[in-house]
């Protein structure tokens, strides 16, 4: 076990990161103690730009600063008193224990309650992950490795169950998954979907994903999902409906860069992405469509009727983009197309005709559509 060292005799000379772990115990501002799991903390809050204007163990009013920035971006309070939710919040965040040696580790844990965090491992994970599974939260394969799937599909758990969202298996998040009632990943209408039926609500820029990363390579800035992610809401749309289960936009995002679909010019994603993940997922692709014409939206009209969704390249001259984007279809009807759009801004009416879509006075609506069933 790694020393920790402590040198003046202010409030923070008697915390440490294992006493906040255990509830009841926070660092705040004290100059008059240097302590090495402080330094810990300025290090990984500067680490996910958070700066604390240097790592020196002294909890001064440049880490106060930081500490409560980081808070209030949590949702927490932003007191600047680092305690048990500030420290998980931030242990989820760089995917590690702050301080392993001095904090409990849940990695094949001893006594099934303690906490389980990204990068623990064992049975422990994967019955977590089974469960998780179970309640129609998509995390992959049961594997036993708490990675990056499983802790976002925890963390919409969470949500959806009106917990902390952190993506730590705590008690709480345990208790509930164990619990007799907890609320699936999906509802019972996505459960029994029918054809035609209004599919499951995902947008790119709500939930806590918003600001997930999904980055290109040849871009000065971090891309997040609500700026560029409208394609893999919509493949999550379209395989959460036809599974009957919740993979969810950020996972999504995950398999386009895994997979090499993501353009890196900061172009949102390739058009291949959605063939490819149909077969992943063992869905049905029914093609690329580009004609601009009365005969395609026959064609979607019959794909939708018979169990399909398909999405949709808008171009600028829809009402939905200014520079392109893609959406769902559901359902075709007496001339009327029926959208759900991933970017929440309430353009989800009973839409727009037939004619609007392929002869308007901009020019079209739409580049390409890819038909997609179970």
């Amino acid at each position: 076990m790694a020393a920790v060292s402590i040198t003046g005799s202010g409030h923070n000379s008697e915390i440490t990161l294992k006493k906040i772990h255990d509830g009841g115990n926070s660092f705040k501002r004290d100059t008059a103690t240097t302590h090495s799991q402080v330094k810990l903390m300025q290090q990984a809050l500067t680490s996910i730009g958070y700066d604390t204007q240097g790592a020196d163990g002294k909890f001064g009013a440049n880490t106060e600063s930081a500490v409560k920035a980081f808070q209030s971006a949590c949702g927490l309070d932003a007191d600047g008193c680092f305690g048990k939710r500030s420290l998980e919040e931030l242990e989820s965040r760089i995917g590690r224990h702050l301080d392993p040696d001095n904090c409990t580790s849940s990695s094949g844990g001893t006594t099934g309650t303690e906490a389980l965090r990204k990068g623990d491992s064992g049975e422990r994970v994967k019955a977590l992950q089974n469960r998780l599974n179970e309640l129609l939260y998509y995390c992959g394969t049961a594997d036993g490795s708490y990675g990056e799937s499983t802790y976002l599909a925890v963390k919409y758990f969470q949500e959806r169950n009106e917990l902390s969202v952190n993506g730590i298996a705590g008690s709480g998040t345990l208790g509930k998954l164990n619990s007799a009632s907890p609320v699936k990943g999906v509802s019972s209408s996505i459960i029994n979907w029918k054809a035609q039926q209004e599919p499951v609500t995902f947008y790119q820029n709500r939930g806590f994903w918003a600001d997930y990363p999904y980055d290109a390579k040849n871009t000065t800035e971090v891309e997040i999902m609500a700026k560029a992610a409208c394609g893999p809401t919509s493949m999550a749309v379209v395989a959460s409906t036809l599974l009957g289960k919740a993979i969810i936009p950020p996972i999504m995002a995950n398999l386009a860069l895994s997979m090499g679909y993501r353009n890196h010019d900061g172009y949102g994603t390739d058009e291949g992405f959605f063939k490819a993940c149909a077969g992943k997922f063992g869905l049905t692709y029914g093609g690329r469509y580009e004609s601009k014409s009365r005969s395609t939206f026959e064609k979607v009209k019959s794909w939708c009727q018979n169990g399909g969704l398909v999405i949709i390249n808008v171009k600028e001259a829809s009402p939905y983009t200014n520079g392109g984007h893609f959406n769902v279809c559901y359902k075709v009807e007496n001339d009327k197309v029926y959208i759900k759009d991933v970017n929440y801004n309430k353009r989800n009416e009973p839409h727009h005709t037939i004619s609007e879509w392929i002869n308007t006075s901009n020019g079209e609506w739409f580049d390409e559509l890819h038909l997609i069933k179970r």
